[in-house]
């Protein structure tokens, strides 16, 4: 994936995890670019199966995309700040 590929996938996943939300476009063009080639729906398929282990995925993807995220002292999401 080339340099601009990659700034423009940080930046659409900073802006999903800012957002509170899952964005599955983002997450199914990361997939792809990934090497996934299963289609659309046989990924709406397995995006069940993905909610279950989304905590671990944001994990991966922040140390992919080298984010900080900042908490709370409870220990919830605030946003990132890099």
């Amino acid at each position: 994936m080339g340099l601009f590929n990659l700034n423009y996938m940080r930046d659409r996943y900073i802006r999903m995890r800012n957002s509170g939300g899952i964005d599955w476009q983002f997450i199914y063009d990361y997939a792809v670019s990934k090497g996934y080639t299963g289609g659309v729906q046989n990924f709406n398929i397995a995006s069940s199966y993905l909610s279950m282990v989304m905590e671990q995925i944001i994990d991966q993807l922040d140390r992919e995309y080298n984010v900080i995220s900042l908490h709370g002292v409870d220990g919830k999401f605030i946003k990132i700040i890099n």
